[in-house]
């Protein structure tokens, strides 16, 4: 998942279903080194903050295309290291957002792909050619 994540250009995180594997993990770029790369293994958000944000977010499912979804700002979540220890982690601003996305995508939902799904045949042809 590293790997495919790094190979990609603007991909900030990637959760195990996008690729085909059925597991509960998700990477992520992490700090001001792009190829630092983070995984969570089994992450659940514990905890979130009253406050929102509303940003522009992509998906690497959906080249092209942003839509923009409200999340919390502050979220606290459990999960487990490559080494299988377990972790705790408050997590705020544009890395919380990457994490709410990945986990997102471990329960099955896409806002950005239900945002997508919600244009016309030629608004997605447009997306997809990128105009």
């Amino acid at each position: 998942m590293k790997d495919t994540l790094l190979a990609t250009k603007d991909g900030v995180g990637l959760a195990a279903p996008q690729i085909g594997v059925e597991k509960q993990v998700i990477v992520y770029r992490s700090g001001s080194v792009a190829n630092k790369v983070e995984t969570m293994i089994n992450p659940i958000i514990v905890e979130s903050g009253k406050l929102t944000n509303t940003h522009r977010e992509g998906c690497l499912s959906f080249p092209g295309f942003t839509a923009k979804v409200k999340r919390p700002i502050l979220i606290k979540v459990n999960w487990k290291g490559e080494d299988g220890s377990d972790r705790t982690g408050e997590f705020t601003g544009f890395r919380s957002v990457v994490i709410q996305h990945e986990i997102d995508h471990l329960q099955g939902v896409c806002r950005v792909g239900e945002s997508f799904d919600m244009l016309s045949d030629k608004e997605k042809m447009l997306v997809r050619i990128g105009r």
